[in-house]
């Protein structure tokens, strides 16, 4: 068997173009669970008496959001 029979993945697993990586189902996954943080973030940071805690909390979820946006986009 030759080695361009190979794919890429299997000879190397860090390699870029793995072929389990579907970056719409990963993009969706990412608006998700960044929607679920931002949705009990907000209330929280009225309630919080540390509010640096749950700002992390409330950016993380923004930029989750963004993440998958953006992926979801690139697939298309």
């Amino acid at each position: 068997m030759s080695s361009s029979e190979i794919s890429s993945s299997v000879r190397s697993p860090l390699s870029l173009n793995a072929d389990y990586a579907n970056p719409k189902l990963y993009g969706w996954a990412s608006i998700l669970v960044g929607t679920l943080s931002l949705l009990v973030g907000i209330p929280v940071l009225f309630m919080s008496p540390d509010l640096s805690a749950v700002a992390l909390i409330i950016a993380l979820g923004a930029v989750l959001v963004l993440a998958g946006v953006w992926m979801v986009k690139r697939e298309e």
